[in-house]
């Protein structure tokens, strides 16, 4: 029908405009197309929420993007666009400081189990971090360690949870895994506070040839610093 045409135009200008980065303008015709006269009848209003979604997110309007990424995952048609929206809730929620909300979807995201999945498991980790969730996030960081060893978030993992432990007296564990990231992760740019951290454990103790060892790789390795 002559409405139903109408309806799509005001979607694929939506989708247009959202190419072209211009998101405002993409909120605009997406809001018009889900008001338009027959779009209900289309299978382009199954993803409109989730279009409304991101547009607002790139925005950084993170309100109005989980408001419609809640409406999108209530029937989400698609689980690779429903694995998505639970990581942009998630993300969403995290930026706005709301963390255990945000655990709430990343853990959907890690359940649904599409794609990003290490990606879920660590921001849940951080998540817990952020609100002191020691216990948690000492669990995320291990199980993100033991479950995705190609994950490119491996090495923060890896400090993150080497932290932890040193904190909490378990030194032998946290060194250990100190050292991981600097021998397993050469470009990590975490390698050199891992080295200084080391040399300073080292130094500490009256270790003074495995600290001197490590200040001078430093001094070696970063000499701009």
């Amino acid at each position: 029908s002559i409405s139903e045409y109408k309806a799509l135009c005001y979607y694929w200008k939506g989708e247009a405009f959202h190419a072209l980065g211009q998101f405002s303008q993409s909120v605009k015709q997406f809001e018009n197309f889900l008001y338009a006269s027959g779009s209900f009848r289309l299978k382009e209003y199954a993803n409109v929420y989730y279009a409304l979604g991101y547009a607002h997110f790139q925005q950084q309007n993170y309100t109005s993007a989980i408001k419609w990424f809640r409406k999108y995952i209530k029937n989400a048609p698609e689980e690779q666009k429903l694995n998505d929206a639970c990581l942009r809730l998630g993300d969403a929620y995290f930026m706005k400081k709301q963390y255990m909300r945000a655990v709430d979807f990343y853990a959907l995201a890690e359940n649904t189990a599409v794609f990003d999945i290490d990606y879920a498991i660590y921001q849940q980790a951080l998540c817990y971090g952020l609100s002191n969730e020691i216990a948690a996030n000492k669990a995320a960081l291990s199980q993100l360690i033991a479950e995705h060893t190609a994950s490119p978030y491996l090495d923060d993992a890896k400090y993150a949870l080497a932290d932890i432990y040193l904190y909490s007296g378990l030194q032998e564990e946290g060194l250990s895994l100190m050292q991981d990231v600097v021998d397993n992760h050469p470009f990590s740019p975490l390698v050199k506070s891992a080295l200084l951290k080391l040399g300073l454990y080292y130094y500490n103790t009256d270790n003074v040839l495995k600290a001197s060892s490590n200040f001078k790789r430093v001094i070696e390795d970063y000499p701009a610093t």
